[in-house]
């Protein structure tokens, strides 16, 4: 389990390489799912169908600008 206050390992992904990142973002997105989910009552269908959309998201973020 993950700790709710170190959920992107940022070390882990800027050490990795595309796939390794891409992981790290997967599991990011997970826990942001979990989180909606469990506090505001979200669909948990609909976010797993967001799930992609977020990983994408969350790897154009951490690309340095």
């Amino acid at each position: 389990m993950s700790d709710p206050n170190h959920t992107f390992r940022s070390l882990a992904f800027f050490k990795s390489d595309d796939s390794g990142k891409r992981l790290v973002a997967l599991e990011s997105a997970i826990e942001l799912i979990k989180t909606r989910v469990g506090v505001s009552g979200a669909d948990l269908t609909s976010e797993m169908n967001s799930l992609s959309t977020y990983v994408d998201q969350i790897l154009d973020a951490a690309e340095p600008k």
